[in-house]
């Protein structure tokens, strides 16, 4: 499958076995997502992300995903996260922020 935003929620197919994002989702949970169309239901699966010096800003989500998986990351990746916190540290890069995921959600009262 190769995976986009679009087909990133809501389909359930057991057979699939390899998920490829050919442009790197822009936060955590897409990527989530996206990557969880394969291994469904026990099965283990393969996804591949390919991401560019342009997208480093998207680094620390896939390196957060690969140590939530308890996956060692690849060394370039590592490199790319350092030269983007680096770039912000120094004020030349901002960190991005999912404005689809903001706050703390719902709160239920007595009313």
């Amino acid at each position: 499958m190769i995976a986009t935003s679009v087909c990133a929620r809501g389909l359930d197919i057991p057979s699939i076995i390899l998920v490829i994002n050919f442009k790197c989702p822009n936060h955590l949970e897409d990527y989530i997502h996206r990557i969880g169309r394969t291994g469904r239901g026990g099965n283990k699966g393969t996804a591949i992300t390919f991401i560019t010096p342009a997208e480093e800003q998207y680094s620390i989500d896939l390196l957060k995903a690969l140590e939530m998986a308890e996956t060692n990351p690849p060394e370039d990746l590592i490199k790319l996260s350092q030269t983007f916190l680096s770039k912000v540290k120094k004020g030349e890069a901002r960190k991005i922020r999912n404005r689809n995921i903001q706050g703390q959600g719902f709160k239920f009262d007595e009313d």
